[in-house]
């Protein structure tokens, strides 16, 4: 059966367009064409710089009108990156170290409700699952011992010769997913309000003041878009892991 939709444009504080299926409503997304989330820095020099977790904060929200015990399938793709600088400074075998990490996660509310972690048939209806996801994070550290250890003199020609070598060590660490499929099952009859949410975190810490650590996290364009599914209604139609 061919179906036949008109799109409407509605600008939003989010300088974003939301689009929705009329009539049926089987189908809503809003999508940005601008940053969501500027650029936060945490400096560990700079104590007035972002550090820390920001609070859980709503880039994209769109609703739904369904009808009784429908199942969504969500899904918000987000341009996000993260970046994270790392300096060590180091003289006479004295190890310096440098640590830099941020993380961007997500979650979505269905009328203004958040999931939390469960499993099995613990998980209640009309929230949307998995109830948080790492879309980026990253943890670099940086150490170093220079010029050498075990030194000695030669007090005839002034050479200097170290038995151990110097050593420098570099940890990076990412993980990124920049879209995932959530689901809310068995919403009531009526029109949702589903809303994508970010929270940041950022860390940066050095042992001296030559050296330094940097930490950045943004989100750029996203879409948020919600279809209205029914699941099989064989027992596995929509399952939970333990």
């Amino acid at each position: 059966m061919r179906r036949l939709f008109t799109l409407a444009a509605v600008a939003s504080g989010l300088t974003a367009a939301s689009f929705s299926a009329a009539h049926a409503a089987k189908f809503s997304a809003q999508i940005s064409n601008f940053t969501l989330v500027p650029t936060i820095v945490c400096d560990a020099a700079d104590p007035t710089s972002s550090c820390g977790n920001t609070a859980w904060t709503t880039v994209l929200s769109t609703t739904i009108k369904t009808p009784n015990q429908k199942d969504l399938l969500i899904n918000g793709s987000l341009q996000s990156g993260v970046g994270t600088s790392t300096t060590v400074a180091s003289k006479s075998g004295t190890k310096s170290t440098s640590t830099a990490s941020a993380t961007i996660n997500v979650r979505v509310l269905v009328d203004g409700d958040a999931a939390t972690a469960c499993g099995g048939t613990s998980c209640p209806n009309g929230v949307a699952y998995p109830y948080q996801v790492t879309y980026n994070a990253r943890q670099q550290q940086l150490s170093a011992q220079l010029l050498g250890l075990n030194c000695t003199a030669d007090l005839t020609s002034g050479a200097i010769t170290c038995a151990d070598p110097e050593t420098i060590s570099l940890l990076i660490k990412t993980t990124s997913a920049n879209a995932f499929n959530f689901v809310a099952p068995n919403l009531t009859a009526g029109t949702h309000t589903i809303a994508l949410q970010v929270n940041i975190g950022t860390s940066a810490t050095a042992d001296s003041l030559p050296a330094g650590a940097s930490a950045t996290a943004e989100v750029g364009v996203g879409t948020l878009s919600v279809e209205d599914v029914q699941a099989t209604n064989l027992p596995n139609g929509i399952t939970f892991t333990q």
